[in-house]
């Protein structure tokens, strides 16, 4: 069973918007696997449950209570601080560290370049209907070292 790392109290097993979490009835600090704190972030749906604003400080070397193989490290994130296991990933957020951490995250997705596609003008080798030339300089490139 997993265990707060903070006061080690027994952490409950919770669902709430497709996204699995532990949490601690004492100080509602909270434990995601990686992929369930991935899939908070991306779900605009997710708010954290409602407790206490702030929780006691974690303990110096607390070891992560989901794989008990690493301490967590104190990461800075919006403004708040996560604390992470650099072995399994899991993540562990005090109660109010989890709005603004997830936040930030999203803001940072959002900010993302998407990937640009080309248009086929600036692709030498596109593939093209019999007897269609490409465009723009590439084209005209490709076209004359093809000799047409």
């Amino acid at each position: 069973m997993a265990r707060c790392p903070v006061d080690q109290t027994p952490l409950s097993l919770h669902t709430r918007s497709g996204v699995t979490f532990h949490s601690c009835p004492r100080c509602f600090g909270l434990l995601f696997a990686p992929e369930q704190f991935e899939r908070a972030v991306d779900s605009e749906e997710f708010v954290s449950p409602s407790g206490a604003a702030t929780a006691p400080m974690m303990r110096d070397h607390a070891l992560c209570t989901y794989c008990g193989e690493a301490e967590l490290e104190t990461l800075e994130e919006g403004g708040s601080r996560l604390h992470r296991c650099p072995a399994c990933r899991a993540v562990w957020l005090s109660p109010g560290a989890v709005e603004p951490v997830l936040r930030a995250r999203r803001m940072a997705g959002r900010r993302r370049p998407k990937a640009r596609r080309e248009p086929d003008s600036f692709v030498g080798t596109s593939v093209r209907p019999e007897g269609q030339q490409g465009g723009g300089l590439f084209g005209a490139i490709a076209r004359f070292f093809r000799g047409g």
